[in-house]
């Protein structure tokens, strides 16, 4: 079954995303009787849009509900599922700009929360790929294990070497202390870097905060940013350079401070990089 007219103006719509391209993904509209099946989910009550990953020999996907399960842990509506029992994986959108950067070592790469939006910027030029949500880039080897390691598809990514940009929405900003969706994404960003990242850092989308999403505002997303907002892959790029300068800067006020002591040439290598001469 193919996509549903109303499933690919969704797609359009919202995210940018054409209906030959989510087709030529594997995506599809299935049934609600279609969607409990796969699920394993008889408390479904919709059908949806089966999302799924290129390159998954195993033919893992994620499914869009179009009526969201109110059965989250948080309090949340469920809206994207995956089948039971199966372990997250990376979503590569199977399209030029991922698949040269991917053949590159040492080239940039951009991370964001959800398939709709990694397809999004990649079809903006932006060497994207998503994950399921927030902490679904990693496992733990055990049960009784604390250390969160990458997936192996990190492997398929070549993590090493790598400028890694996580993307995250609007509501991201101003959540409470402890909050686990800005743990999430730096423990990720710890990963990373443990794995050899170049360098890596967080991008908070302008728009609505958490407090104001709560209240019913919508927050944005980076598919927001680039098709509902109009916004060019230059301008992300930008605010994703002012943020690393940021933080750079951040970290230098911090360590050049009286109270701090760093090495001159490690300096020079932090003050260079934050003027954006060097990575």
């Amino acid at each position: 079954m193919s996509l549903s007219d109303t499933h690919a103006h969704q797609l359009m719509s919202e995210s940018g995303i054409p209906r030959g391209v989510a087709q030529a993904h594997g995506w599809r509209s299935v049934t609600e009787a279609q969607a409990r099946r796969l699920l394993d989910r008889p408390d479904v009550a919709s059908g949806g849009i089966l999302m799924a990953y290129p390159g998954c020999a195993d033919g893992f996907f994620r499914l869009r509900l179009d009526q969201p399960l109110p059965t989250r842990a948080d309090g949340h509506p469920a809206k994207y599922l995956q089948p039971r029992g199966t372990t997250p994986r990376l979503f590569i959108p199977a399209l030029p700009v991922v698949e040269r950067a991917l053949a590159t070592p040492g080239t940039e790469l951009w991370v964001t929360e959800g398939e709709k939006k990694a397809l999004c910027a990649a079809l903006h030029g932006i060497p994207c790929v998503g994950i399921g949500g927030v902490w679904n880039w990693g496992r733990r080897p055990s049960t009784t294990d604390l250390v969160i390691e990458l997936l192996p598809d990190w492997h398929r990514v070549g993590v090493k070497g790598r400028k890694i940009v996580l993307v995250g929405d609007s509501d991201l900003a101003g959540r409470p202390q402890g909050d686990g969706a800005g743990w999430a994404l730096r423990t990720l960003a710890g990963a990373l870097r443990r794995a050899g990242a170049a360098w890596v850092t967080t991008l908070c989308l302008p728009g609505a905060r958490w407090g104001e999403a709560q209240g019913g505002q919508p927050k944005t997303g980076v598919d927001d940013y680039l098709v509902l907002q109009g916004h060019s892959p230059e301008d992300l790029r930008q605010l994703a350079l002012d943020e690393a300068r940021w933080r750079m800067n951040g970290v230098l006020r911090t360590v050049l401070s009286p109270v701090g002591a760093i090495e001159p040439a490690v300096a020079a290598r932090m003050r260079a990089a934050a003027l954006g001469n060097g990575g």
